[in-house]
């Protein structure tokens, strides 16, 4: 724990040079600075990076849901079905694994799990949930997603450190 306390701070997002610089950081250069807000921000802009060296990790290809335009394309193959075909689609719709944003996961979990009957609510989050790239961004407040998904319902923001607090 102590070397998260030596290493040096990020920087405030605000204070870098040029907008592009905490793009321009490495995944490990990140990860070696200690916890704080600012690491949260670098982060969650490097997410891009961080799904490009799981997806070489794991072998697979994706594509994120992060316009309308896709979520619009994942709504349309989406609705009125089980959520067994649901998390199909997830993994199949673009030929690709779907992995999407916060803020269209919490559109596509109302409109598909809030549309069910309560008993069946905790498939769709499951069939959904597992795909989420940032749900510390998540507001859908389902117990089970909150639970399964946000930790408890603690899990607001990027984590700022790897223990979990009970």
């Amino acid at each position: 724990m102590n070397e998260y306390l030596s290493a040096p701070s990020a920087p405030p997002l605000s204070e870098m040079d040029e907008p592009h610089e905490a793009a321009d950081q490495s995944i490990e250069t990140i990860f070696a600075l200690p916890y704080n807000n600012n690491k949260r921000k670098l982060i969650d802009n490097s997410l891009p990076k961080l799904l490009n060296l799981y997806s070489d990790a794991v072998d697979i290809q994706y594509i994120v849901v992060n316009s309308e335009n896709k979520y619009t394309v994942l709504y349309n193959v989406c609705i009125n079905k089980t959520a067994k075909q649901v998390e199909h689609q997830m993994r199949t719709v673009f030929g690709k694994v779907v992995m999407i944003r916060a803020k269209y996961a919490d559109k596509l979990l109302s409109a598909i799990a809030n549309t069910k009957p309560e008993k069946e609510q905790y498939k769709y989050i499951h069939a959904i949930g597992p795909y989420i790239l940032d749900p510390w961004n998540c507001t859908y407040s389902h117990g089970v997603f909150r639970c399964y998904y946000k930790d408890g319902g603690d899990l607001t923001e990027l984590p700022l450190n790897n223990q979990k607090d009970i």
